[in-house]
C-alpha cells in the first residue's frame, strides 16, 4: 500500500520526487484530474456554426429594419398632420379661387343643384367660401374657424347625389361618374378635417415650446 492510500503525505525531496507523487496520484484517480478539452478542427459541426451565422446576420438584420422603421415612423407623427392641413389649405383655396373665376368645371354642377339661388352671387360667394377655408386652415389660431366653415359647407357639395343622380352615377348606386367620383372624394376631406381638428387642445410638449423671456423690472 503507497503512502497515498494509507493517508499520509510523502516527504518530498526534489522535483523528480515531486513529480512522481502526482504521477501516482493521477494513476489511481482519472477521472477526477481528466481535463475536459473542446473538440475543434474537423471534429466541429459545420452545420451548426452556419446556423449560428445565419442567426446572427438576421438578428442584425430585424433590429436594423426596426430602427429604421421607427425613425420613418416618427418623422410620419411629427410632420404628417402638418401635411394634412398645408394639403387641403392648398386644395380648399386652388379650387375655391376657380369658381368666381369661371374656371371650374363645378360651376355648371352648382348652377342645375341649387337652381332656386342665382349663379351669379351664388357661385362667386361659394367660391370664397372654400378660399376662407384653406386660409384659416394654414393658421393654426384658427383652425376651430375652418372647420366650423368646412361643416357648414361639405352637406351641401353631397346635394348632386340626391338632387342629380342621373348626372352622378351610370349605374345607382355604385357607379358613379366623373362628377359622382368628385362629390364622394369630399369624405376624404372630411376625415381629414376630424384628423386635424383632433389635435387642435393637444397641447405641445414642454420641450417644443419657446420660451419666453425673463421679464425685467424697470
Amino acid at each position: 500500500m503507497s503512502h497515498l492510500q494509507r493517508g499520509f503525505a510523502p516527504r518530498i525531496s526534489s522535483k523528480r520526487d515531486l513529480r512522481s507523487v502526482r504521477s501516482t496520484r493521477d494513476q489511481e484517480n482519472p477521472r477526477k484530474h481528466r481535463v475536459l478539452t473542446r473538440p475543434d478542427g474537423p471534429e466541429t459541426d459545420p452545420n451548426l456554426n452556419a446556423r449560428r451565422i445565419e442567426l446572427k446576420f438576421m438578428s442584425r438584420l430585424v433590429s436594423k429594419f426596426e430602427r429604421t422603421d421607427q425613425a420613418i415612423a416618427s418623422w410620419m407623427r411629427a410632420y404628417g398632420v402638418t401635411s394634412l392641413r398645408i394639403s387641403l389649405a392648398i386644395v380648399f383655396i386652388w379650387f375655391g379661387l376657380l369658381k368666381p373665376l369661371g374656371a371650374s368645371p363645378a360651376n355648371e354642377l352648382v348652377e342645375r343643384t341649387v337652381y332656386w339661388v342665382d349663379p351669379r352671387w351664388f357661385i362667386s360667394f361659394l367660391g370664397w367660401w372654400e378660399v376662407a377655408i384653406g386660409v384659416c386652415m394654414l393658421w393654426r389660431p384658427l383652425i376651430r374657424v375652418s372647420i366650423a366653415l368646412l361643416a357648414v359647407q361639405m352637406p351641401g357639395t353631397f346635394l348632386p347625389l340626391v338632387l342629380l343622380p342621373q348626372v352622378c352615377f351610370m349605374h345607382v348606386p355604385w357607379a358613379p361618374t366623373l362628377e359622382g367620383q368628385y362629390i364622394i372624394k369630399n369624405l376624404v376631406l372630411i376625415s381629414a378635417a376630424l384628423v386635424i381638428g383632433g389635435t387642435v387642445s393637444v397641447r405641445r410638449p414642454q420641450t417644443e415650446r419657446r420660451q419666453d423671456p425673463p421679464q425685467t423690472r424697470g
